[in-house]
């Protein structure tokens, strides 16, 4: 596929994505207005709150290709790539204790906190990929600098 195409797929798919968006908000809003129960409750603010940020990401998508590209500077990484690093350590700790803590729980009466544990698991887990996938593009956009 040329560059292109591809460019026209990704704005199509993003495009499209929006949508989907539009109406997982109003599907939200039937949910939260008819909802009392507080964990179903926090966990439909979560998704609302990650659907605000999965429009910014959009924007910041069809900006980069419509309007201006998206770069990733040397210096501005290297300002700051051992604070990423050392935040990118602090999520694994978190993820290693609150796995260990999930590896303990065998009271089938803690399911709930057991769910939110999960929750917040995969949320720092995913911190972490993405803090590590600033390196990863740092390094595929620049593989001869020093990593």
């Amino acid at each position: 596929m040329l560059m292109k195409e591809q460019r026209e797929k990704i704005t199509s798919t993003v495009r499209n994505w929006e949508s989907l968006e539009k109406q997982s908000a109003e599907s939200i809003e039937q949910v939260k207005a008819k909802c009392s129960n507080p964990l179903i409750c926090l966990v439909m603010d979560i998704i609302e709150n990650d659907a605000g940020m999965h429009e910014k990401l959009q924007e910041l998508i069809l900006d980069s290709l419509e309007r201006e590209p998206l770069t990733l500077d040397l210096n501005e990484v290297g300002e700051v790539i051992e604070l990423i690093r050392n935040h990118t350590q602090l999520k694994s700790q978190m993820v290693g204790a609150a796995e260990e803590t999930l590896g303990m729980i065998t009271d089938k009466s803690l399911r709930i906190q057991e769910f939110l544990l999960r929750t917040l698991i995969a949320d720092e887990k995913k911190h972490k990929e993405m803090l590590e996938g600033i390196e990863e593009v740092r390094k595929g956009l620049y593989p001869y600098w020093a990593h």
